[in-house]
């Protein structure tokens, strides 16, 4: 392969480096934007990413998890999702009450 210092031969090739490092980010969440927190996302996606499990991937300083594995996360430390909570107050309100305690 033949290299050269073209300018659009370096924006190309950075490019398709920028590409492959985002193939991973695809529908993943990290760390920061995590509803289980940062501190509770990276032990779990470092604990996940020993087990080999496809669902987690550490990009240098980015820990990545599917929506998927945040929601089973969130059901095994006993936290109901932030769906779920939604779907309970709109039930309760039309039910009219108020949902006090549990819900976040």
């Amino acid at each position: 392969m033949k290299f050269s210092l073209d300018p659009d031969d370096v924006a190309a090739i950075a490019d398709a480096v920028v590409a492959r490092m985002r193939e991973h980010e695809r529908g993943m969440v990290d760390q920061r934007r995590s509803s289980l927190g940062p501190r509770r996302h990276i032990q779990m996606v470092r604990r996940l990413y020993a087990a080999g499990d496809p669902g987690v991937a550490i990009v240098g300083r980015r820990y990545l998890a599917t929506p998927a594995v945040i929601e089973s996360e969130l059901l095994r430390i006993g936290k109901a999702p932030a769906e779920q909570d939604a779907d309970l107050r709109a039930l309760a309100e039309e039910m009219g009450l108020r949902v006090v305690g549990g819900a976040r």
